[in-house]
């Protein structure tokens, strides 16, 4: 009972002392006889917990995951597979196929834009368990994830009102709710990305726990880069964040921020190079994957204004209220190292844009600026707080700019993710009108692209096998197992020469093709195969052209 009664005392203490009350004689010093004032206090003080409680729980975050999640949602089921969530499904399937039956499997290292042992695995468990939709649930609780800890950071630097629209800016973005329900490496790159640089800030603002805090960023930090090469180039932000913020919270200490930045960036480093050389024992695949997928990418001559132009498109709201955020920091914040930290994460939007034009293509830049967007969001958070300093109109006013700033990233960000999540060819029809044909045939097939057939297909002659019988238009496949690569990774369609050569010895005996004759692979193969009478048009659907070799009727 007295352990009870001093519990409810120290929380009516709490609730007048916040209250601004003036206590009353006796109260809050040494325990004194029960008096009307302790039953008060006695009574009221289970109320004023829960009341506590409630208004602990981050209800305005639960809300925008809310409808963060039911966006996504709508998009799970929407179409068949994309190329490229087929790819990391299939590749997951045969790691898995690889570590309990020693199966072959191709050299995905050397094509991946990330390890195939990170993120494929995990993917292919949740594929066994809920099929594509399944794996694309997971990247909704990656997604929904990076969207908490958006909050969690920005709550630290800014304040909560900050918080609430950085989290509802990004979470509206189109590429934010497509990545939601996108079964590919991005969203657990990104949730790891993220993380690494909540634990730069925890590692800034904490005074005993700071060098684990770096450390746990070290590690965020390597497991993002091993999911997906390419978010390497916001390693650098995560590092200085860590140092700025430091220096935000204790600017007389800058032999600790020094520290704890040394301490993330030399961790990372530790843990990549010796990743790299342990995946490298024996072969040069991943040393081959990052240079052609990441490092030299291939060009796809694209210009400036045409790269900088894809992204404006969904990038319009949030960018502005971002470079207000800038500009508004270095008005009215006094302290350097706050200005910094403002400044470093509006710049991060330009990390992406400068790479891509680096490499002249504006492939994957829409996923890059979604990581750079999640920085970003800090500062335009940060704007629309500032505009709401002072007197309550001001805030009611500055809530409403936010507001409408959230329903006009809405307005383009829905039709955005519907329209690039369904952008593709449906291939239901395609895999079942072909699956018997592969069953039935025992030669080479030609599928434009061979991972949509290699992940539906299932074991028809054995689940790890079909692959070595299959090409796509940027890899054809020799009998003996060996690739002709005419394409570099990346690149949007092959030369069409050497698979023109082996149609005219028959050396397919099933072709899959796109009905799309503004791809030159297409517009030179599809006539050919056309006026060739050893290749019969056994199907075709809205989207596809199904050809069977069949030698008997030319002899005819």
């Amino acid at each position: 009972m007295p352990d009870s009664f001093g519990d409810h005392q120290e929380a009516g203490l709490a609730v007048l002392r916040l209250l601004g009350a003036e206590l009353p004689d006796g109260v809050g010093h040494e325990p004194g006889p029960l008096s009307r004032d302790h039953d008060v206090l006695a009574e009221h003080a289970p109320k004023r917990r829960w009341y506590h409680r409630l208004t602990a729980v981050p209800w305005p975050l639960l809300g925008i995951l809310a409808v963060q999640a039911g966006l996504c949602a709508r998009m799970l089921r929407l179409d068949t597979a994309f190329s490229d969530e087929a790819l990391y499904l299939w590749t997951g399937h045969q790691d898995w196929a690889w570590l309990l039956h020693g199966t072959q499997e191709p050299p995905f290292a050397t094509y991946l834009s990330g390890s195939p042992i990170v993120y494929p695995p995990l993917a292919a468990l949740a594929d066994s368990i809920g099929g594509l939709a399944g794996a694309r649930v997971l990247s909704l609780c990656f997604m929904l994830t990076a969207s908490t800890l958006l909050w969690l950071s920005a709550s630290r630097l800014y304040g909560r009102l900050a918080a609430f629209f950085a989290v509802a800016l990004w979470a509206s973005l189109g590429e934010t709710l497509r990545l939601g329900a996108f079964a590919t490496y991005d969203p657990m790159a990104c949730m790891f990305l993220v993380l690494g640089a909540y634990c730069a800030i925890r590692a800034g603002q904490s005074d005993r726990h700071g060098p684990q805090w770096a450390m746990g960023a070290a590690v965020a930090l390597t497991v993002a880069n091993c999911a997906k090469y390419a978010t390497a180039l916001f390693d650098p932000v995560v590092v200085m964040l860590a140092f700025l913020v430091a220096l935000a919270y204790m600017p007389s200490a800058r032999k600790r921020a020094a520290r704890l930045a040394a301490i993330t960036m030399c961790y990372l480093v530790i843990f990549l190079v010796g990743l790299l050389a342990l995946a490298s024992v024996g072969d040069g695949y991943y040393i081959t994957g990052i240079e052609a997928t990441t490092v030299s990418r291939a060009s796809a001559g694209q210009s400036a204004a045409f790269i900088l132009s894809t992204i404006w498109s969904y990038m319009k709201i949030i960018t502005p209220i971002t470079l207000l955020g800038a500009l508004l920091c270095l008005w009215l914040e006094r302290d350097l190292y706050r200005r910094l930290v403002t400044l470093l994460l509006a710049l991060t939007g330009v990390l992406a844009p400068l790479n891509q034009i680096r490499i002249h293509t504006s492939t994957s830049l829409d996923k890059h600026e979604d990581f750079a967007a999640w920085f970003m969001a800090m500062a335009a958070g940060y704007a629309i707080s500032v505009l709401g300093r002072g007197s309550w109109p001001r805030r009611l006013c500055a809530c409403a700019i936010g507001l409408a700033a959230v329903g006009l990233t809405l307005t383009i960000g829905i039709p955005f993710a519907r329209f690039a999540d369904s952008y593709w060819s449906n291939s239901a029809a395609v895999v079942a009108m072909t699956r018997p044909l592969v069953a039935q045939t025992k030669g080479e097939i030609l599928f434009q692209n061979p991972s949509i057939l290699d992940y539906y297909m299932g074991p028809v002659d054995g689940w790890n096998t079909t692959w070595k019988r299959i090409s796509g238009q940027n890899s054809l496949r020799l009998p003996d197992g060996r690739t002709i690569d005419d394409a570099p990774v990346g690149a949007v369609s092959g030369s069409p020469g050497p698979y023109l050569d082996a149609v005219k010895v028959g050396y397919f005996k099933v072709i899959v093709l796109n009905r799309e004759w503004t791809n030159s692979f297409d517009s030179m193969m599809i006539p050919v195969l056309m006026h060739d009478r050893a290749y019969r048009l056994v199907g075709q659907t809205s989207e596809f052209y199904v050809w069977r070799y069949d030698p008997a009727r030319s002899a005819s």
